[in-house]
């Protein structure tokens, strides 16, 4: 797991309706390997469907399997409690007690502080006076302490593609932590990394309790789902996916054998096609249309940033502006150029 370095910034409860009930929390995220792989196996072992209809039911929960275990821990004398689901061997560790089983219904009273501390990165953090980061040891001075708690009132988070972490300091934020804990036993969540399912359009994960999302909120939710559904089926006619799927490359770097690999790749519309969509609701995309977010593996010799489908499909020909080597030979051989096309500022 790993939480976002934009911290407390991107991470936090969030209220609706005029009684102002906690409608879910958000875990923030950014371009790490974790949170890039998306939330696949998250999805997966919480019985969330693949085929539903887009909307609502496209991010509710059915269940846990066997192989996670979610547990709600509360440590009073810290004023702290922490909401977990990861492998039950992990939970174990959390709660100090071994034999911790997968599924729901799991509560203790009281964690293992440097278990906690251990199974998230970057958790037990905090800025001080003079701006600087600092982390918490496990026997520290009091003064810390407060200081740390202070700095992140309200929650702390960590995640990854199928394992996350709350940590709630205070009354309020442990009571409502609580509360997207009990909405998680009634199956009344739904999990998305997407961002229509919060009002405030943060990415990340979002954990929202289902019955509390606003009627405008679920619309809003179905017509980014059928967007959705048109920018995926744009970018599997490419043949990019299939490509990706196979071990058909050709670069040079990995022998004739290795596919191009990645940490994540995410396709978007370009503005262009956003701009001509709204003076033309029914235009029809092309792949022209598309721009792919790529976060590759061996980073020393590819480039990450915004690509064309073109630029894609001539990585797997061992060129093109993704191949560091090559676009180093089209500096050299032409000095006076600007940098390739396809090439996202500042990955040279």
């Amino acid at each position: 797991m790993r939480a976002a370095r934009t911290g407390k910034e991107s991470t936090g409860f969030f209220r609706i309706g005029e009684a102002s009930e906690v409608g879910g929390l958000v875990l923030g995220g950014d371009y790490c390997a974790e949170h890039e792989s998306g939330i696949e196996e998250l999805r997966r072992e919480f019985g969330i469907s693949s085929k539903a209809p887009p909307g609502i039911e496209r991010y509710r929960i059915s269940g846990l399997s066997s192989r996670s275990a979610l547990v709600f821990c509360d440590r009073p004398d810290l004023d702290q409690s922490i909401l977990c689901c990861s492998h039950p061997s992990n939970v174990a560790q959390l709660v100090g007690k071994p034999g911790i089983t997968g599924g729901l219904a799991t509560r203790h009273e009281g964690f293992d502080l440097v278990a906690a501390n251990r199974l998230v990165a970057f958790l037990p953090t905090w800025r001080d006076k003079d701006d600087r980061v600092r982390v918490l040891p496990v026997h520290s001075k009091a003064a810390d302490r407060e200081a740390w708690k202070a700095y992140n009132a309200g929650i702390i988070g960590a995640w990854s593609e199928r394992s996350f972490m709350v940590r709630a300091l205070g009354e309020d934020a442990r009571r409502d932590l609580e509360a997207v804990y009990n909405a998680l036993l009634g199956c009344d969540i739904a999990l998305s990394a997407t961002r229509a399912l919060t009002p405030f359009g943060r990415g990340g994960l979002a954990i929202v309790i289902a019955s509390r999302i606003q009627p405008a909120d679920l619309d809003r939710l179905r017509e980014q789902d059928e967007d959705q559904d048109l920018l995926d089926a744009t970018f599997k006619a490419t043949g990019l996916p299939a490509r990706f799927a196979e071990r058909r490359g050709t670069d040079p770097l990995f022998g004739p054998n290795a596919k191009p690999a990645y940490f994540g790749i995410r396709p978007t519309w370009t503005r262009e096609f956003i701009e001509r969509r709204k003076a033309d609701p029914a235009a029809r995309p092309t792949e022209d249309d598309l721009t792919v977010w790529l976060n590759p593996m061996e980073q020393r010799h590819h480039n990450f940033g915004w690509f064309s489908v073109d630029a894609l499909r001539r990585w797997f020909d061992g060129e093109g502006p993704v191949v560091k080597a090559w676009v180093e030979q089209q500096r050299v051989g032409f000095p006076d150029q600007p940098a390739p096309d396809g090439l996202a500022p500042g990955c040279g």
